[in-house]
C-alpha cells in the first residue's frame, strides 16, 4: 500500500471482517466494512438483516472487533460453509445489507477509479461494485482452492462453482505466482486473458542492515543459526523442521548448530509444538523460540540468522515470507514445490530440495554451509526419493529410534506444482523512466511477456531487489494503467 502510493496512486485500504494487522507503519485506512460481528449475525439471525446502522456500530468498533480476531484465529474454514456461500452471493446472500454500505462509501465519499480485492473470496462484492460505478474491479489469487477445499462436501461444490463465475466477471485477476496462476485458472477454470503475475514485494526498512554475503557463514561468526518464521502448525512444515534438526544433531560429523524459531503457534498446535520441543531438546537440538515478531524483532531476526528454512508440505501460493527473505539478502532453504521454486531462481538468494524429506533437508543444509553459495541447479533425484521412502524415513518413528512423526506431512509433489508446468498467461513488465504527478491514466513503456502453452522458459535470474516493493507496485499501476485506458468496452489485453 505504502509503495503504491510512494509511485503516485491515491490507495486507500478498506477492511473487511476485521483490523487490518501489520509489522509495518499503518497505511491510510477507512473504516471497516461487513464487520465479523455482523456479518456472523446477519448469518444466522434474521433480525439483524435489517436492524439499523447505528445499532451495527456497537458492535462494529475496532475494539471489540480486535478482539472477536484474536478469539477467530481458531476458527477452521470446516466451519464457515454457510458463511463462505452467503459472501460468495454478494447482493443475493444475507449479508447484502453490508454490501450496500460499501457500495455507498464508494459511490458518496470514495469515488474510487478502480477497486482491487486482496482475496478471490471477496469477489461477492465485486459484481455490484462494478454496476453501480462503472469501474474495473481487480482480485488477487492466492490459495482460495486450499481454503475452498477445506469446507464440508455439501457446501464445497457450490462455493467453488459460485466463485468461478464470479471471478469470470472480473476485469482481471492478479497471480501472486507463476505456480498459483496455473493452480487457480485450472482450479476455477478461469479465461486466461483476464490472469496476470505480479509476485509480492516488500519493503526493506530503510538502515537494516544487510547480511553478508547474502547471508552464508563467515570466520567472523561463532555458530551457525537457521531460522524458522511462519505460523507454528503442521500445515507450515514445523513438524519436519524438527525431525531434519533431530537428524542433523544424530550425524557427529555436522557442525553444532542453533535452530531460532519464530511465529505464532496455533492453538489446536500448542499441546504438539511443547512435545516436539522436548523430543528435539532431549536429543541435544538447540531451539530457541522467539515468539510472534513485531517490526523491530523481525530485523533482528533476519540480521541473526544465516539461512531461513521454510519446510512447507504443500505447494505454497505467495510465500511471502520467503519474499521478506531474499530481499534482504538472506538465503531460503525451501521445497522444489509452489512459489518457492521461482522465488529462489529468480533471486539466486537459497536452495532447493525434495518436500516432506527430512533428510534431503539435512543434505541441502549440509552443502550449503560447506560450500558457501549456490554450487548447482537443484535437481530431484526421484530414485533417491524413492529409495528413501521405501526405507521408511518419512514414518513415524519411536523416541528411541529416529525423528518425531511428521503428522503425515509427506506426500507425492503434484504435477501442478512443478517449476516448469505448462503456462498460457500474461506477465507484465513496465519500464519506468520517470514518474509524473498524474499517475492514472498515462503514458508509459509497456511490454507484455505472454508465455508459451507448451513450454515455460527458463526463470531468469533477477536478483533479490526484484523482491523490493518498488517493482511490485510499478508492475501493479502499470495493470491499473492498461485496465483504465480499455473502459471504452475493448479488452486490454491484446488478441
Amino acid at each position: 500500500m505504502r509503495a503504491l502510493r510512494e509511485v503516485g496512486v491515491d490507495a486507500v485500504l478498506v477492511p473487511v471482517y476485521l483490523p487490518v494487522e501489520t509489522d509495518e507503519p499503518p497505511p491510510r485506512q477507512s473504516k471497516i466494512f461487513f464487520g465479523g460481528v455482523s456479518v456472523f449475525l446477519e448469518q444466522y439471525f434474521p433480525v439483524f438483516r435489517r436492524s439499523p446502522e447505528w445499532l451495527d456500530r456497537l458492535w462494529d468498533n475496532r475494539w471489540i472487533l480486535g478482539l472477536v480476531g484474536r478469539l477467530a484465529r481458531s476458527t477452521r474454514p470446516e466451519k464457515l460453509g454457510p458463511v463462505t456461500l452467503s459472501m460468495l452471493a454478494g447482493e443475493a446472500g444475507y449479508q447484502r445489507k453490508e454490501l450496500e454500505k460499501l457500495v455507498r462509501f464508494f459511490t458518496e465519499e470514495l469515488r474510487p477509479n478502480l477497486v482491487h480485492l486482496s482475496t478471490g473470496l471477496l469477489v461477492g462484492i465485486a459484481r455490484a461494485i462494478r454496476e453501480q460505478l462503472n469501474i474495473p474491479v481487480v482480485a488477487n489469487l492466492a490459495g482460495e482452492d486450499t481454503f475452498l477445499e477445506r469446507l464440508p462436501d455439501r457446501y464445497r461444490g457450490e462455493a467453488r462453482k459460485l466463485a468461478a463465475t464470479r471471478l469470470a466477471e472480473l476485469d482481471a485477476l492478479v497471480a501472486l505466482s507463476r505456480y498459483y496462476a496455473f493452480r487457480a485458472s485450472s482450479y476455477f477454470q478461469l479465461p486466461a486473458e483476464k490472469v496476470w503475475i505480479i509476485p509480492p514485494g516488500v519493503t526493506v526498512p530503510g538502515g537494516e542492515p544487510d547480511s553478508d554475503l547474502q547471508g552464508h557463514p563467515t570466520d567472523q561468526r561463532r555458530e551457525i543459526c537457521f531460522g524458522y518464521l511462519g505460523r507454528i502448525c503442521p500445515e507450515k512444515g514445523f513438524p519436519l523442521l524438527v525431525a531434519a534438526a533431530c537428524e542433523w544433531a544424530q550425524d557427529i560429523g555436522k557442525p553444532p548448530v542453533k535452530w531460532i524459531v519464530a511465529g505464532r503457534v496455533e492453538s489446536t498446535f500448542r499441546k504438539r509444538f511443547d512435545q516436539l520441543l522436548t523430543q528435539a531438546r532431549r536429543r541435544g537440538v538447540e531451539i530457541e523460540y522467539l515468539g510472534p515478531l513485531d517490526r523491530e524483532a523481525k530485523v533482528r531476526f533476519f540480521a541473526t540468522i544465516q539461512v531461513l528454512i521454510l519446510p512447507s508440505p504443500v505447494p505454497e501460493p505467495k510465500a511471502i515470507t520467503a519474499i521478506e527473505a531474499v530481499a534482504r539478502g538472506v538465503p531460503v532453504i525451501a521445497p522444489a514445490q509452489g512459489a518457492f521454486v521461482e522465488i529462489i531462481k529468480q533471486s539466486g538468494c537459497g536452495e532447493l530440495y525434495w518436500p516432506n524429506e527430512p533428510v534431503q533437508l539435512c543434505k541441502t543444509l549440509a552443502q550449503w554451509i560447506t560450500t558457501g553459495h549456490r554450487s548447482r541447479e537443484v535437481e530431484v533425484d526421484r530414485a533417491e526419493h524413492t529409495s528413501t521412502s521405501e526405507k521408511g524415513d518419512d514414518q513415524p518413528q519411536d523416541e528411541a529410534r529416529g525423528s518425531p512423526a511428521l503428522d503425515d506431512t509427506s506426500g507425492a509433489l503434484r504435477d501442478s506444482a512443478r517449476w516448469d508446468c505448462p503456462l498460457c498467461l500474461g506477465e507484465i513488465q513496465w519500464e519506468v523512466p520517470q514518474l509524473s504527478e498524474d499517475p492514472l491514466p498515462g503514458d508509459r513503456s509497456l511490454r507484455l511477456q505472454m508465455s508459451d502453452r507448451d513450454s515455460l522458459s527458463g526463470l531468469p535470474l533477477r536478483g533479490p531487489s526484484y523482491y523490493r516493493a518498488e517493482r511490485m507496485a510499478k508492475q501493479t499501476l502499470a495493470l491499473y494503467r492498461l485496465l483504465l485506458s480499455g473502459r471504452d468496452g475493448a479488452s486490454p489485453r491484446p488478441a
